[in-house]
């Protein structure tokens, strides 16, 4: 195989897992959740009294300074914060898988800049109430 053709098929492959109509890569939807998710975004305009919550969920509420930032949640679009999500945790309040959470500040005009701030919540930690998000951080608001 020459260089060239090399070269072509990893940028195929590569175009392919990003994204492309060839991709196995699966997403789903913010208001199905597939089958073993650890999180589950809840839809937009339920408010946290209508979240029925089973043994082993708890909610998650994400919030950020400016409001109206996108949120990703493992790598899928939730929607814009405030948000809430639904996590897996065990009975003593640990989540069960890993959670990552990336917050993206779009910028208003030219002289500012878009950033991302990403937290992620591991199985050694506690699921916290609230997540607060800025351009400078994040931070956890414990239950």
């Amino acid at each position: 195989m020459t260089l060239r053709r090399a070269a072509s098929s990893f940028l195929l492959g590569a175009l392919c897992f990003a994204g492309c109509a060839h991709s196995t890569h699966k997403r789903f939807a913010p208001d199905k959740k597939p089958e073993g998710a650890v999180a589950t975004p809840v839809p937009h305009g339920t408010t946290t009294e209508n979240v029925v919550l089973k043994p082993g969920e708890y909610l998650l509420v994400v919030k950020s300074d400016p409001s109206g930032a996108v949120a990703v949640l493992n790598g899928v679009p939730c929607g814009k914060t405030p948000c809430h999500v639904i996590v897996q945790a065990n009975r003593r309040g640990f989540l069960r898988e890993q959670v990552s959470i990336k917050v993206r500040f779009i910028a208003q005009d030219e002289s500012g800049a878009s950033r991302t701030i990403e937290e992620v919540l591991t199985t050694m930690d506690k699921v916290p109430a609230e997540m607060r998000f800025t351009p400078n951080g994040a931070t956890r608001i414990v239950r």
